[in-house]
């Protein structure tokens, strides 16, 4: 895709004498006597516009959203020190009380986020992009969320690490597709925070390619019948049917299992995926699980380990954008391969491995690839066992490359062999 051309508008307003950036397309005067002005490109104008929506940020998580907007780049460090100052005509300013242990933690300014906000109405390309959460009665809109900049009213690590999950997972998806431009996936954030507007408020919603996805990040606080109240909003509300929804599990701590070097799934996030799939809501002979069907919501539960990857991967998968299973993906099958054929169009596998059993006859390992984990992974590991275990010795279940600790027990004692591309 072609990008889109901009151009600084109001050039005449400024000094003749001023040498103006390359690829500038807007600026912002802090001092109107000293004629101080800051330089916005395209891609550092987006950059602004998304940092008011987080409300606070860290550096981190500035350097995130520019290096999806850019490939990979980073912020130069002497422009976005010219960015922050002691007092309100500066662009951003430090939060007085708050820090994350040596981090600093920051916000936008009234006056400069108004001016970005008017900035962006003026290149109809930008005011675009932003119509995913910009529309009338919106959860996600600045004017529901009152996000028009100064000193937030409360501060906490949760928040602050929820945003910073949003902006890897957003650095994860445009590396993954490089293929892409960056308007093409116009990925958005929101942080909702009115909660007049609706029972359950997301900790974060990533919008890709104009489709939510909801983010919840869980520091081993809340107690398991709180996580499943969450879930009963999900499918109960009617603004979250057919919604995708993925838990971040924090703060785990690591437990080795019996016998391995490798780290078993921990029990937290074991019991909350076996509680939905398992548990029945209230009174009724329906479980968490069979609710969430209904209302077509689908739950992703990740320990943060595996987090950035493999929700980036499950957000691409849900869109179809997922790359199809090659052989150059297949190094670490348990398996010598012999050969990778398409699986049948009507099957749920995605290709067929030839492969020699332990008599050396050939035969066939069909491979299906999954997010890791997606609740409801038993009964559908049941479903494909019923249905398939008289006709294959064997189901490989492809996860993603960073899958390395936090293994999820597969049931029926061997039969579903795992793997990572």
């Amino acid at each position: 895709m072609k990008e889109k051309q901009y151009s600084l508008q109001n050039r005449l307003d400024l000094p003749l004498n001023l040498r103006i950036p390359k690829n500038t397309i807007d600026y912002y005067q802090r001092n109107t006597k000293s004629k101080k002005f800051v330089y916005f490109t395209k891609e550092r104008l987006l950059l602004a516009y998304h940092l008011n929506r987080f409300s606070f940020f860290d550096r981190e998580i500035a350097d995130n959203i520019y290096m999806s907007l850019t490939r990979g780049k980073k912020i130069a460090n002497n422009w976005f020190s010219s960015l922050v100052g002691d007092d309100s005509t500066y662009p951003i300013s430090v939060h007085p009380t708050f820090k994350d242990s040596k981090k600093t933690v920051y916000f936008i300014n009234r006056r400069f986020a108004k001016w970005v906000i008017n900035s962006m109405k003026k290149f109809a390309p930008l005011l675009e992009l932003t119509k995913v959460t910009e529309y009338p009665k919106s959860l996600y809109s600045i004017e529901t969320n009152n996000l028009y900049g100064g000193k937030p009213k409360t501060v906490n690590i949760h928040d602050l690490n929820a945003r910073r999950y949003a902006s890897r997972i957003a650095v994860e998806i445009t590396q993954r597709c490089s293929h892409f431009s960056s308007d093409e996936l116009n990925i958005q954030y929101a942080f909702p925070s009115n909660r007049k507007a609706i029972t359950l408020l997301p900790d974060a919603a990533l919008f890709v390619c104009g489709k939510v996805f909801y983010l919840e990040y869980d520091r081993n606080t809340e107690a398991h019948y709180q996580l499943l109240g969450k879930i009963i909003a999900y499918f109960s509300e009617k603004h979250y049917k057919h919604s995708r929804v993925c838990f971040i599990f924090d703060n785990l701590g690591k437990k080795y299992s019996e016998g391995d070097y490798h780290y078993e799934m921990n029990p937290r996030v074991v019991r909350f995926i076996q509680n939905i799939e398992s548990k029945f809501y209230r009174e009724t002979d329906k479980t968490f699980y069979d609710f969430l069907r209904g209302s077509d919501v689908s739950v992703l539960a990740t320990p943060s380990v595996h987090a950035t990857s493999q929700i980036a991967y499950y957000i691409l998968d849900v869109l179809g954008l997922a790359p199809p299973v090659t052989n150059d993906m297949l190094v670490n099958a348990p398996y010598d391969v012999l050969d990778v054929v398409e699986a049948e169009k009507d099957s749920p596998f995605d290709v067929m491995l030839k492969v020699y059993n332990d008599f050396f006859e050939e035969i066939e390992i069909p491979v299906i690839r999954s997010p890791y984990v997606l609740v409801g992974i038993d009964k559908w590991l049941d479903n494909l066992y019923n249905e398939y275990h008289e006709q294959y010795d064997h189901i490989a279940i492809a996860f993603d490359k960073e899958v390395t600790s936090q293994y999820y027990p597969l049931p029926h004692n061997n039969y579903f062999t795992s793997f990572r591309l």
